[in-house]
């Protein structure tokens, strides 16, 4: 649906163009990018002020985009679904830490135990972004340094009365570490499809 849309409103700007099928492709990613941001900041600003958890929404996406964008994780086949998905995994990130009563030395260790996971497993490419070693190697070294600074940042928080923020930090890496580890399934499918597909034509 998202798609179609961004599709009529492709047409319309570059209907002057003299476009190849590989540019006007390029013009519809930069579009469906842009408009995708637009939509998951309306609908996480807005889920956090209806539901009264504004402080938890800010902790959520000033940890989870950063690390998302280092890490890589799994990416959804269109933007509905991602849209269902993010929706899914906001309510999650503002609701869950409420449900955990967890002690100081245990939300630390659980902060430390996810965070190194997050580093080992990361980064996880996709099929729109491949990614060489230079670049892994970059982005694994800026994912170990944003686990290090936000289980600092929550660890002084705690002391200031802040308790909740190891919580939502703990989920959040959660919700990090699993997708992560969907999106290296989901590789190696498409790996094995692909490696089928040559043996196919070999045959």
């Amino acid at each position: 649906m998202v798609r179609l849309f961004l599709d009529k409103i492709g047409k319309i700007i570059t209907k002057n163009m003299i476009l190849t099928d590989e540019d006007y492709e390029v013009y519809i990613y930069v579009f469906e990018y842009i408009f995708q941001n637009i939509i998951f900041w309306t609908c996480a600003i807005t889920i956090g002020v209806v539901c009264r958890k504004v402080k938890e929404m800010l902790v959520f996406l000033l940890v989870f985009i950063p690390l998302r964008k280092t890490s890589g994780v799994v990416h959804a086949g269109t933007v509905d679904v991602c849209l269902l998905f993010s929706v899914l995994i906001y309510f999650i990130n503002i609701y869950i830490p409420e449900l955990w009563n967890i002690s100081f030395t245990v939300g630390k260790i659980l902060e430390i135990t996810l965070a190194t996971m997050i580093v080992i497993l990361s980064p996880v490419d996709c099929a729109n972004l491949k990614l060489n070693q230079e670049r892994k190697k970059k982005k694994k070294i800026f994912t170990g340094i944003l686990s290090i600074f936000y289980t600092s940042i929550s660890t002084i928080l705690y002391f200031y009365t802040e308790t909740k923020v190891t919580s939502n930090i703990v989920v959040c890496y959660t919700t990090i570490l699993l997708l992560l580890l969907i999106g290296i399934e989901k590789n190696k499918k498409v790996l094995c499809e692909s490696n089928f597909q040559r043996e196919s034509k070999k045959i």
